[in-house]
Formats: C-alpha cells, structure tokens, sequence
C-alpha cells in the first residue's frame, strides 16, 4: 500500500473478476430496515405530527380499552368487573378487551394512553412486519423477497383497515411469528421450538381476537396436512411421528395452560351472552367483491369491493406462484391460503361446512372477513417466494427448463391479471395508477431475462410494491387531529354532579354509528368529535362515567333487553308502569333532539354537533330497598311486569324458592328503613341497613355468576332484578351486607397459568443449561 492511500474497507472482495467494495451487514439489514423505515413513515402523524386513529372502531373501543387498562393498572378501576359498560359487565373475561396481552399490558402501564393508541398501532405493524421477515427466511426466501412479502402483508389494505381495530391489529401481529414457530418445530422437533411454539401461539389467544386465534388454528392444520400427499414429507412425518406426536401434545398442553387466565372467565361469560347457542351469518360479499379487492388499490365500498390484498402486484405474482412446483413446506402455505380464503369469501364450499357445521367454531362468529386476513399471510409469502424463485433459477443457468418457462409464465399472468383487473369495474382515473406496478414488473420480467439480469427481480418487485405503497396505500385511511379527543361540554356538565360517578348514562344519538364512517372520508373528524360529544360507545371510559352503551362482542341478553326498553322509554311521552329509564339510574340521557318523555329536561346543548344533553329527574338511586316483589321466570317477564305495574315492586327472578312475601303487600319501605354505606367500588360494596320489615336491596348493576353476598357474616344467595340488576334479601333488623366480585373461574386460571408459565421457564432453563454444556465440550 502507498504512502498516503485510504485503507480498502473489511469488506473489500473480488466478485466476478471485479472489486467490490461495501460491508455485508449493512446491505443484509437494508431490505428490512427499508420495510420498517416504511411502517414508520405511516404512522409518524400519529407518533408525532399530534394525529390519532379514528377510522373504525379505534375511538368507540380501542382508546377507551386503552385508557381503561391504565386505569386498572394504577389501581382506579378492576379489570375483572366494571359498573361503567353495559350496565356491568365482566371485562375481562370478554377476550377483545386484551388486558393479558404482555403488549397492552407493558405499554398501558409505562405510556399515556392518548400517545399509546398511535404507539400500539404502529409497534404491532413492526412486529407482524419483522415476523413475516423470519417466516419467509425460514422457508428459503432470499432477503428481498422475504421483504417484499413483508410489506404485501402488512400493506395489504385489509390489514390496514383492520388498524382501526385495537384487537384485531394485536393479535394480527403476532400471527406470522406463531407460523415461524410451527414451521421451525416442524423442521426441528425439539424442546426449545416446542416451548417457543407454545408460547407465540399463547400470544395469539391473549392478544384477544378470538377469531384470528381459530383462523391460526386452522392455517396450521391446512399447511402441517396438505403436504402429506407428498411423498417425501410422508416418509419425514413416519420417521419423526413419535417427537413430534410428543412435542405437539406438550406445546398444546403449555398453551393451554398458559391462556387459562383468560379461558376460564370467557367459559364463564359465554352462557350470557347473546353468542352463546351460535350466531348468524350477518356479513358476506358474492366472490366478485374479493376479487376486486384483491387487485384494486382503492378502499370503501365505492366499486363494490371486500377489502384484501388491494395490490395487483402482489396478487399477480401470488395467481402465477399457485401453479408452479414448489418446495413441500411452502406447497402447504399454498394449499392453507386457498382454503382460508375459500373460507373468508363465503364461497359455496363455505356455505356447505357452515350450513352442516363441519368446521368446529365456525358458526360462533358473524362475519368471516377475518379468514381473509389470515389468508393475506400464506398469500404474501407465496408472492414473495416467486421472487425469490426467479432469481435462484438465474443463479442456475440457461440449463434447466424452468429458468426460461418460469419468467414466461410470470409474464404470462401478470398480464392476464392485469387485464382482469382493469375490466372488473370501472374505475376512477387516479386508481389506473394502481395498475403501474404489474404493468412494469410485466415488461421487466422478459427483459430482466433476455438480458441475464433475472437475479435482480426480486429487488425490482420490492422497489415497484415500496412505491405503489407510497403513492397508493398512505391513503388507506385518514388521521385526525387530537383536538377531537378533548373532554366536551356534555361531560363537563356531568361532572359537575357530585355523584356522577354512581348514576349512569345513555346515548340515544346513535353516535357510535361512526365505526362505519369511510376510513378515508373527510367526515372522519366530525363524527369523532360528535362520538365524543355524545359519549357513545365506550368513550364514557375516558372520563369515569357509568354507561348503559359499550362495544363488545360478547354483551349479555339483559343488556340488550334493557337497552332496547330505554330507547323505547325515551319516545312515549306517558307511561303507565315503571320505567327502567328510572330503575337502572340513567340521569343523563345524549339525545339529538329535545325530550319527550316525562320527567326529562335539557341541562346542555352542544351547538357544533346538535348534541342536547337531557337529566332524568326521576333516575332512582343505584342502591335502595324493596318492600314487595313478584317471581318472573327470565329478564323479558320482569321487563312486562315492570312494565304493567303502578307500584314500585322488584321483578325477582329467583325461581319460586326465595325468602320473603310471595305476593305483593303493599307495603313501601319507609324512612325508618336505612342504608348506610361504608365502601363502595365497582366490585365490592359493604353497608350497614336497618330495616323494620323483611326487604330486599337492590343494585342497578348487572347480574352474574361472580357476585356473591354475605348478610352478617353469612352466605346469602344474589338474585337477579329488574332486568339488569342484584337483589339481596334482608331480614328485619340491623344487618352488615357485604357484596363482591369473586372470579373463581379467574382465580382458577391464574394458578393453572402460573404453573403452566413456571414449566415453561424450566424447561427453558434446561435447554439452556443443556446447550451451555455442549458449548463447553
């Protein structure tokens, strides 16, 4: 080396007779780094630029689940129980509110919620990013072509719709690590892969969607089965059945035990809830909408279409894969993305196992759109192993057959699928742009040939999706601005109420109909911010206010019993019986006009969105005393009688066999009747009442199985009341109450997890232990 001259870098090597300089590292982490820089650069507005999600549900349930979880972490609210949705209800056992998520729970307890709602959004697009990385690399795919698969998920517009869901987005994220984990347990059967197996899947059904978690299930069983058909992964399964009937029995037996803590509390609330003998088929598209969805790079329901890959490219590439010979692992993905989206786009194949209930579960969910996001998975890793493919067979030569059928055959169907694209549907002149990325790929693929450059396919496909991306897919959905989120005049108003905190409200706008706002519409900002003036939704948990409204999947039969009776109470002006307007305490009513029913009047008018703010003078207390009550045999005759009686009675659902006066007396309690509180809190109350007759107290907070009671230190039975609330009976005398929400389902799935998390770390330690050995020889 001459005096003076620069050092050549460690990388420095001699390629094809030519110097080339650069460091490896660097040009390996670049297809990933550009495929994160990308997830960034959506979200920055809302990490950022002062923007929030809005579209979907991220503003009637993402953010109030949020802000709740923090609450209970500081120790203000029960993750267990709340008396501020639906009347009461178990949220934590409803699987959405995705309490025991590790993520939810690590962010909620170190990030304020506003920031957290953009800050979870964004690391779950990361993680489901990074994690379709490893599957690709696991099955052979180069580094842009794992990339590429990378961003056609994650990209994909249903996925990105499904953003403006909190637990789809969640448990969205952690499938393709699950898909890692099986196919690394499947290649190597053994205690580590069987115990990380064990734990991503875990992460899947804590995350919350449980429907996503089936969808897994059944991606797994399609792409470990479909491949037996080969010879070869027949002759691999004979000699390894033993580990791995072994291994899969265990990481079944760890998941399991792992997701107790949730299971057990769903079992639970299943039998209340409005799912629990099954659900109809409430949402379906014919097959024409997904196959517009697949290739158009447009969102909404302007042209008909069902949300999917939304990237002609990528579907292309995934149509010209499907019929090539493949290695067997990735013949299983291919097989698993056909039936799933056989399943998601209700074919008539899927209406034949829905109709006959040949796929267990199935008939528990409404709409089957979810099976398409799960299809997006196998979808994007088959398109990204054709990329893959093509610079491996130029890597081979002009020998084999394949190096020049393959490049003909892409060419081939790029074209006919670009042609199917531009003539499904009419489409507005700025989405022909959409087309512009299989049109180039098409011209590329036969001239990246003809000139022996096939190799550099996979960068150029990667370089064509970054930039339809770009120009096509930040428009997905719409950000609005934090200001929206600011506390309103209605709540304001509400506060003022020194027991606000006890008497709950209703909202008659139908607010909450601003999930199904466009998620790319102008109107995003103004019907947030009429959703938060009217508290709809669970925007109430923002602000500590007990609701009759939520936003779950699992709500009770009394909820909806009750709030269909509330809105029919709020249109007569007259009533002859008892209204539960007044006996589940709803003081506060958002309604869009001025009030008809008796007893209401107009506290505050929100003039931006027309929102009127009505108090119900007659809201009795959460907690009284009932002198007479009546035996009804479910929560619709208890809603009848109410209904028909003049007199304050309470419309006990107790069988026949509870104590006290069978008929009506006639009798009140009287002022020599008294409650005396001494705590209160959502999951337990104690009091002290004095009563001179035989009474009942009454709680205008939902029933369930969890509640217990005991009266002067002995065990009393908590019965169900007037539709959506607890009675307990008291005998005459002074008597010490104490009410509580003991979970024992809860309790015994936290031990079953503890244990179950105590073996997994051991055997983890054994594996470590057992390898550090092996290092030291």
């Amino acid at each position: 080396m001459q005096s003076g001259s620069l050092p050549s870098p460690p990388a420095a090597r001699i390629h094809r007779g030519r110097l080339t300089i650069g460091w490896p590292w660097a040009a390996k982490a670049l297809p990933l780094t550009l495929v994160l820089g990308l997830c960034l650069a959506l979200f920055w507005p809302a990490l950022f630029g002062g923007m929030t999600l809005a579209h979907g549900d991220a503003i009637v349930h993402g953010l109030p689940m949020l802000t709740y979880h923090a609450d209970a972490l500081a120790g203000y609210e029960s993750m267990l129980w709340s008396d501020k949705v639906y009347g009461g209800h178990a949220l934590l056992a409803e699987a959405q509110t995705a309490f025991l998520s590790p993520l939810n729970l690590v962010l909620d307890a170190l990030v304020d919620p506003r920031y957290c709602h953009g800050l979870f959004h964004f690391l779950c697009m990361v993680i489901a990013a990074s994690g379709m990385y490893r599957l690709s690399r696991s099955l052979d795919l180069d580094r842009w072509g794992a990339a590429f698969a990378a961003v056609a998920l994650v990209f994909c517009t249903s996925w990105l719709l499904s953003q403006g869901n909190m637990t789809i987005t969640g448990t969205l994220s952690w499938l393709p690590w699950a898909m890692w984990s099986v196919e690394r347990w499947y290649q190597r059967p053994g205690l580590l892969n069987t115990m990380t197996m064990a734990l991503l899947c875990s992460l899947v059904v804590l995350a919350g969607y449980l429907q996503l978690a089936h969808g897994l299930a059944l991606y797994i069983f399609f792409a470990l089965a479909s491949p037996l058909l080969l010879r070869s992964e027949r002759l691999h399964l004979f000699a390894h059945w033993k580990p791995m009937l072994g291994y899969g029995a265990l990481a079944v037996f760890i998941a399991l035990g792992v997701c107790a803590i949730q299971l057990l509390p769903l079992m639970e609330l299943i039998p209340y809830s409005i799912r629990k003998d099954g659900t109809a088929l409430l949402f379906y598209s014919p097959m024409i909408d997904y196959l517009r969805g697949a290739v158009l790079p447009t969102t909404g329901n302007a042209l008909g279409l069902v949300p999917s890959l939304g990237s002609p490219l990528t579907a292309a590439l995934f149509a010209a894969s499907l019929p090539m010979r493949k290695p067997p692992r990735v013949m299983g993905h291919a097989i698993a993305a056909v039936a799933l989206i056989a399943l998601g786009a209700t074919t008539p194949l899927f209406m034949f196992a829905y109709e006959h209930h040949l796929v267990p579960g199935l008939n528990y969910f409404r709409s089957m759109q979810a099976y398409i996001g799960v299809a997006m998975i196998p979808v994007a890793l088959l398109a990204g192993h054709l990329c893959s493919e093509l610079r491996r067979a130029a890597a081979v030569g002009s020998g084999p057959a394949r190096t020049h059928f393959l490049p003909v055959a892409v060419a081939a169907v790029l074209a006919l699928c670009t042609v199917a694209a531009s003539t499904l549907s009419l489409m507005p002149a700025g989405q022909l742009i959409g087309m512009t990325s299989s049109i180039v790929a098409l011209l590329a693929a036969p001239l990246l040939w003809r000139s022996g450059r096939l190799r550099y396919f996979p960068a150029l496909a990667f370089v064509l999706l970054l930039i339809e991306c770009l120009v096509l897919r930040f428009d997905t959905f719409r950000m609005v601005d934090k200001s929206y989120l600011a506390m309103p005049g209605t709540v304001r108003t509400i506060r003022q109420d020194p027991a606000f905190g006890r008497y709950k409200l209703y909202d008659s706008t139908g607010s909450a109909l601003a999930v199904f706002t466009p998620p790319h519409s102008e109107a995003l900002g103004p019907n947030t911010g009429r959703l938060i003036a009217a508290v709809g939704g669970m925007t109430n948990l923002l602000w500590g206010i007990p609701s009759l409204d939520g936003s779950m999947a699992l709500y009770t039969e009394r909820s909806q019993i009750a709030s269909k009776a509330v809105a029919s109470e709020l249109q007569q002006s007259a009533s002859h019986g008892q209204r539960l307007l007044d006996i589940l305490s709803i003081r506060y009513v958002s309604s869009s006009s001025d009030p008809i029913a008796a007893g209401l009047h107009r506290i505050y008018l929100d003039r931006t969105y027309d929102i009127r703010l009505l108090r119900n003078d007659r809201a009795l207390p959460p907690v009284r005393l009932y002198a007479n009550h009546h035996y009804v045999r479910d929560a619709q005759h208890a809603l009848e009688l109410l209904h028909a009686s003049g007199t304050q009675v309470l419309a006990l659902e107790g069988g026949g066999n509870a104590p006290g006066p069978t008929t009506d007396t006639g009798q009140e309690c009287g002022a020599d009747d008294a409650i005396q509180e001494v705590s209160h809190a959502s999951t337990r109350y104690v009091a002290v009442v004095t009563t001179t007759r035989p009474c009942w107290l009454f709680f205008a907070d939902a029933p369930y199985a969890s509640w217990v009671a005991q009266v002067n230190g002995k065990r009393a039975t908590v019965y169900p009341a007037q539709v959506l609330g607890r009675a307990i009976y008291l005998p005459p005398g002074r008597n010490e109450v104490v009410t509580k929400f003991t979970s024992s389902p809860f309790r015994a799935g936290r031990a079953i997890t503890v244990v179950a998390l105590l073996l997994l770390a051991t055997m983890l330690a054994l594996v470590w232990r057992r390898q550090k050995r092996l290092l030291a020889f």
